[in-house]
């Protein structure tokens, strides 16, 4: 495998730094995978069946400990650490081999390991660079390619470890850059907040 390390002069973000990766890698489609995520057997395969389980699937999102709505064991409620002392790999091939892999439609695709297709990239054109460090990118992103008619999916057959809570200096950075972006989706998607809190009375800004 041919592997790029993009180096930039100054912190040009999260955004600006996928943009630069998006960039690179000529009509491919593409996996975000964040830097404390651990990854199991055949994550990317199974990543890649949910995406293109249907034309109209824009992206594919991973199980995890650490994950919103996508969160497991414990629906909804993200968790530090693996349940019941598993190893990663021990658990995502408890869920490949009890999932019954109907991809289900989410809102909204989830940052922490995501696969987007190349078609949907160009078709967007990328991440929006007003979202400036992070926080909400891959939301704004995910609705933009809605509107269109695309869906995203759950690959309910890969889990992966997620830490959590690593990509900003201080929780209080994190804060900051989430109300801030929490706040532009709001204004530009109304209607978000409302069909996110329909899936197990989760709230939107925590998604």
């Amino acid at each position: 495998r041919n592997i790029w390390i993009i180096k930039q002069p100054v912190n040009v973000g999260f955004v600006r730094g996928c943009n630069s990766a998006f960039g690179l890698t000529g009509a491919k489609d593409v996996v975000l995978v964040n830097s404390d995520v651990q990854v199991g057997p055949k994550w990317l395969e199974g990543l890649r069946d949910a995406a293109y389980s249907s034309t109209l699937v824009a992206t594919a999102t991973a199980l995890s400990n650490h994950a919103s709505i996508l969160s497991v064991p414990f629906k909804g409620i993200p968790t530090s650490t693996l349940h019941g002392g598993l190893k990663i790999d021990e658990a995502a091939q408890r869920v490949s081999r009890a999932s019954v892999r109907s991809y289900p439609s989410i809102p909204v695709a989830i940052g922490h390991c995501v696969y987007i297709k190349r078609t949907i990239l160009d078709l967007l054109t990328g991440f929006d660079e007003g979202f400036g460090l992070g926080y909400g990118e891959e939301v704004e992103f995910s609705l933009r390619a809605s509107a269109l008619g695309f869906v995203h999916v759950c690959a309910d057959d890969v889990f992966v470890f997620h830490k959590g809570g690593v990509s900003f200096d201080t929780q209080s950075d994190a804060r900051s850059f989430q109300e801030e972006n929490d706040t532009k989706i709001k204004i530009a998607y109304p209607g978000y907040e409302e069909m996110v809190g329909k899936i197990a009375g989760y709230k939107a800004s925590n998604l």
